[in-house]
């Protein structure tokens, strides 16, 4: 199951807390290691998503010498921007079909010049918290 939102993810600590008081050390630790294994599945879709969002990124620039603006954003993969600079090698059927959603249900972060990638561009996931720049964020600089 992938946590849809931080609602969730937070019932879900939740019962860990309230299972852990009703069961024994061994039980304890199957319930820990089976979210464990949920946030370690949701992390690793986030990254293949992030892998598969760069990877489109850079078809876009080789086409169009130049990364999306930070105002462009993601949807320029998907729909050809209509503002500066003019595209005139932008794929018909743009980078990718849709743009996917990070396991806790919120759109990919993208922003250039970056933060982390001052030369190039950030994109990332607020990760379960859900707050961009805490330490769960999952982005192209680790």
């Amino acid at each position: 199951m992938v946590f849809k939102n931080l609602l969730t993810y937070s019932f879900m600590a939740l019962m860990l807390v309230y299972v852990s008081g009703c069961q024994s050390d061994e039980e304890k630790k199957k319930e820990e290691r089976k979210i464990q294994g949920r946030l370690n599945a949701s992390i690793e879709k986030a990254s293949m998503d992030i892998m598969a969002l760069d990877n489109a990124l850079g078809m876009y620039k080789l086409d169009n010498h130049s990364f999306p603006t930070t105002e462009h954003g993601l949807d320029a993969l998907i729909n050809k921007p209509t503002s500066s600079p003019e595209l005139k090698n932008y794929r018909k059927d743009g980078y990718v079909k849709a743009l996917p959603q990070d396991p806790w249900g919120n759109e990919y972060i993208y922003v250039i010049p970056g933060k982390h990638n001052p030369n190039k561009y950030d994109l990332f996931s607020k990760g379960p918290d859900g707050k961009a720049d805490t330490e769960d964020d999952i982005g192209n600089w680790r």
